[in-house]
């Protein structure tokens, strides 16, 4: 953790149903309405300086410019430093990206496979100590609670009685 905040990782999924919530010919995952708010409470904490939002620093690859301008300076808001926070990729973010890719293709059953930009992402929320990996990717939501040896919660944005985390 940093300090005391809550640390919470995004994906390129989740930035992206983020920046088009307003967009209505976006094609991505459809993120609903509850998890809309549950992202737009996430950014609000992080500008309040209540929980650090991060992302690895490789989603500039992944959500490329757009060419509606709204879109564009909704992404210089999140990324102007007050909210969400592009994480360089350093040396053990890339081991643990090599890590989690080699297992999953030699070694768990059925055989799964992993671009490396999720094991990136994967990665990044590892080695920040992130308690929630958000994503929309239905692949990377199956290996919560444990990626690897690893234990990392992954989930979609949750919302709880005006909590964003959630506890069973």
């Amino acid at each position: 953790m940093a300090g005391n905040k809550e640390i919470v990782c995004w994906d390129a999924s989740t930035i992206l149903n983020f920046i088009n919530a307003d967009n209505s010919s976006y094609k991505g995952q459809g993120a609903t309405p509850a998890e809309l708010q549950a992202m737009k409470e996430t950014v609000l904490k992080a500008e309040k300086r209540e929980l650090l939002l991060i992302t690895p620093a490789i989603w500039r690859l992944e959500v490329l410019p757009s060419n509606s301008e709204q879109v564009n300076q909704k992404l210089v808001k999140a990324f102007n430093g007050k909210a969400i926070l592009s994480v360089e990729i350093g040396q053990r973010i890339i081991d643990i990206a090599f890590e989690i890719r080699n297992y999953y293709i030699n070694q768990s059953t059925p055989r799964q496979t992993f671009s490396s930009p999720d094991c990136i992402y994967l990665a990044t929320a590892i080695v920040y100590g992130a308690c929630e990996f958000i994503t929309f990717d239905d692949q990377l939501l199956k290996l919560s609670p444990s990626v690897v040896s690893y234990s990392q919660k992954i989930t979609r944005p949750i919302t709880n009685q005006g909590s964003l985390f959630y506890s069973p």
